[in-house]
């Protein structure tokens, strides 16, 4: 009694029709291949990935349309799915709290177990997102019908899909183009020797400006790469500009270059600093009539030609040495020659002879100094100039001494020799 009663059950509620091979479900007049009126549920399983590659994910093992994936400890992918049959078709929902990615066609993986993505580029499943796939007999691959990036849950990349997987970003909002791994908040990864990042202006006339940057073998570089300067600014105002020709301004953008570097500051203000590990600064400074550039630490001053320190000037007493860096109290020491077309010596003078104080030595006198000492008195030496260098000042004024002696001899013998000619 009880199987005729679920045969009439199942009579009622599902009918075919004998002409056109439809089944319906609670209903008597099918009008597809199956004809549901009702709600459809669908089990979802759980089914275990491995970490790293998978070219053979197993679905067999718990048969289902709907798939509940975990197990993986990090990011993993999936390179391929056994059990295709023609029409099959499941969902895969990530909940493994990292990133399942889907190789495109990996030739790793056997080609009836391969994937397409659709976008010929590997597919990121963020967790939480989900995939939909049917396999095609015709192709005897499995098809990405549709996926949902899901919300980016517990971890591993997303990305926004342009003509693949090329841009990403995950939930520490890192975003990454060329990588699904950015360690910054923007991340770009190209090929060497190749641009990044181009923002081009659209100006109402003229050519557009275009600033961009680029990574090189051994190095990188950032700028225009239309005819055009590159400006930074700060608090909104530009403060450093570099010209198509190669010239630097520091300072206002209305500033003009004179020469390759040109800083512009206000009067009785520092211009270019070089400041020394160990304190020492050298700098230029620009007053309201008069420039300057020098050490503003307790160092000496030192300016090279051909790597050689060929002019010093020393830090306690201002003292300048040309060529030498070993000179004593003189405020300038020169090894070499001068050459001027005049020198004002400023020191005292001999007209101290001429006084009526003043003690003219006898001749014979000057002749017996001579004798012992073989040059004049008051005049030094050979020895003593070759030894301590010839004071100008004091040796002018000493020779303008003899000189001065020597006129008073003249007039001394002229007046004997006028009182010789009177007795004739």
């Amino acid at each position: 009694m009880k199987k005729l009663i679920a045969i009439i059950i199942i009579s009622f509620h599902f009918s075919s029709s004998l002409l056109s091979q439809n089944v319906g479900i609670n209903t008597t007049n099918p009008e597809a291949a199956l004809d549901i009126y009702g709600d459809v549920i669908f089990r979802t399983v759980t089914i275990t990935a491995d970490d790293g590659i998978s070219y053979a994910f197993d679905i067999n093992s718990t048969k289902s349309s709907y798939y509940r994936v975990s197990g993986p400890t990090a990011d993993f992918t999936l390179a391929g799915i056994i059990a295709g049959i023609d029409g099959r078709t499941i969902t895969l929902f990530n909940r493994t709290g990292f990133a399942m990615q889907l190789n495109n066609e990996d030739p790793f993986a056997l080609l009836t177990d391969q994937i397409v993505t659709g976008t010929n580029a590997d597919l990121i499943i963020v967790n939480k997102g989900i995939v939909t796939l049917q396999y095609d007999g015709i192709e005897e691959k499995w098809i990405v019908k549709s996926s949902s990036k899901g919300s980016g849950g517990l971890g591993g990349p997303g990305y926004w899909e342009l003509n693949g997987s090329d841009i990403f970003n995950n939930t520490a909002g890192n975003v990454g183009i060329g990588t699904s791994a950015p360690t910054t908040k923007l991340t770009i990864v190209t090929d060497i020797n190749s641009g990044g990042w181009t923002h081009i202006g659209q100006p109402a006339v003229g050519d557009p400006i275009i600033v961009g940057e680029g990574i090189g073998g051994v190095s990188a570089a950032i700028g225009t790469s239309s005819n055009h300067a590159l400006r930074f600014t700060t608090n909104g105002t530009g403060k450093l500009s570099i010209y198509p020709a190669g010239e630097v301004v520091i300072g206002s953008n209305a500033t003009g270059a004179y020469g390759k570097l040109t800083v512009e500051t206000l009067n009785n203000s520092y211009g270019i600093s070089h400041l020394g590990e160990g304190g020492n600064v050298l700098v230029t400074r620009m007053g309201g009539t008069s420039a300057g550039i020098g050490t503003f630490s307790p160092t000496h001053m030192r300016i090279f030609c051909n790597s050689i320190s060929q002019i010093f000037i020393a830090a306690a007493t201002g003292n300048v040495g040309i060529g030498t860096e070993n000179f004593g109290a003189y405020k300038l020491e020169v090894n070499g020659s001068v050459r001027s077309k005049e020198i004002v010596v400023e020191a005292g003078w001999a007209d101290y002879v001429f006084d009526e104080k003043y003690k003219l030595p006898s001749l014979r006198e000057v002749e017996k100094f001579i004798k012992q000492n073989k040059h004049l008195p008051s005049i030094p030496s050979a020895k003593e100039i070759e030894e301590k260098g010839l004071n100008l000042g004091d040796v002018q004024r000493k020779m303008m001494e003899k000189i001065e002696e020597l006129t008073l001899y003249v007039i001394e013998l002229n007046k004997k020799i006028e009182k010789l000619e009177q007795k004739k």
